[in-house]
């Protein structure tokens, strides 16, 4: 533990509910004793009832994400505001200000020079939108500059931190702290009685692939469909998540109008959506490369997607696409294999799991438990004030 009650003031522009993260973080801190007052968008509904109901916890709301147009537009000034107001009134009981994403640290501004700025950055990122929530031209040319002065700068993945570093130039290497979910495997979670959608999938008869996420530009499901179909109805893919616009929804669509063997769920938000993961026997994490997105083209290859920590969480092995972010943690703990986006080699890269899924499940387990992220977090407090 600690050697005092620091107070760390979190943010998080995006909600919580899609942002786990963001969860993990606050978890972590209240954990090794911080004081945490946590400044989001939404609600405190996805929290565990420890951090909810954890006396030195305290949440103030930054709005509402979408909505009409001048809602939105009312957003761009509210958040800024309301960031800013609180870290100057309550400079004085601050020891640490942590911001989880980049619009955060633009959000914030300037008055992140005078504390001790801790900056996560859950994407790889080249560059942030002046105004906008999405990563539209004006660019900030400030967030680069508080990134430089900022204490300490964390990224999810070994590579992403050097890469971040060369392209700001940042005086030092970022830490890495995995997107590691903090749930523990005995969780028990909160779905309605009416929701028979674990029923669904208790009940399947084939074997299930499941893929948990986004379905975006660079999340190509296709391939791996057509691969399942190529199996005879052995197994069947599951999805569960939502699209990120009317393209990839209608994407979605018609993969599922054109695949015998596929099956979705719908969106369950985090952390219930854990409660279907235990019963597939792969886990899916489609990349591939994609320009002209929120993200540089590096972030698809060298991943760190919290599905990796999810399913290892459950000794789920894992099927991905071949680019560098996971071949090395699948190499190293026997937990998976990679693919080209050929469906007949992803049908064999399904069959070779299938067939080892014992040991490799074994190997998921040992992915999980290799990482602590309550010491990691820790470990930067005090690097940063003691």
């Amino acid at each position: 533990m600690l050697n005092r009650n620091y107070h760390v003031v979190v943010t998080c522009s995006e909600g919580l509910v899609g942002f786990p993260p963001a969860v993990s973080l606050v978890t972590n801190l209240l954990s090794i004793g911080c004081r945490v007052t946590l400044l989001a968008c939404g609600d405190t509904e996805c929290l565990p009832e420890s951090v909810n109901n954890n006396p030195n916890f305290s949440f103030i709301t930054l709005g509402e994400r979408g909505g009409t147009l001048l809602r939105r537009g009312k957003m761009l000034f509210n958040v800024p505001r309301t960031i800013r107001s609180y870290l100057k009134k309550y400079q004085d009981d601050i020891d640490i200000v942590w911001t989880t994403m980049a619009i955060d640290v633009r959000d914030a501004g300037d008055v992140l020079r005078s504390f001790n700025h801790v900056m996560q950055m859950p994407e790889l990122t080249e560059t942030v939108p002046a105004f906008l929530h999405r990563n539209r031209p004006p660019f900030s040319r400030k967030t680069i500059e508080l990134a430089r002065l900022a204490r300490k700068v964390v990224v999810p993945e070994y590579n992403r931190a050097f890469i971040q570093q060369t392209m700001w130039r940042l005086p030092e290497t970022p830490t890495v702290l995995p997107n590691k979910p903090t749930v523990k495997r005995n969780t028990e979670f909160d779905l309605s009685s009416d929701d028979n959608r674990l029923d669904q999938i208790k009940s399947e008869n084939r074997k299930i692939i499941l893929y948990q996420g986004l379905f975006a530009d660079d999340r190509n499901l296709f391939p791996f469909a057509d691969a399942v179909d190529s199996l005879g109805g052995e197994f069947v893919l599951y999805l569960m998540g939502k699209a990120t616009d009317a393209v990839q929804q209608a994407s979605l669509e018609k993969l599922l109008s054109t695949h015998t063997n596929v099956e979705y769920l719908g969106y369950i938000p985090a952390p219930n959506h854990l409660a279907f993961t235990r019963y597939a026997r792969i886990g899916l994490l489609p990349y591939s490369i994609c320009y002209g997105g929120d993200c540089p083209p590096l972030n698809a290859l060298y991943c760190a997607p919290n599905k990796i920590w999810e399913y290892s969480c459950y000794g789920v092995p894992m099927l991905g696409s071949d680019v560098p972010g996971l071949t090395g943690i699948f190499g190293r703990y026997n937990c998976g294999l990679t693919s080209s986006s050929v469906p007949h080699e992803i049908s064999r890269a399904i069959c070779k799991i299938d067939a080892s899924r014992d040991e490799m499940s074994l190997g998921a387990l040992r992915l999980f438990d290799s990482i602590d992220t309550k010491d990691i977090t820790e470990r930067i407090i005090e690097d940063v004030l003691e």
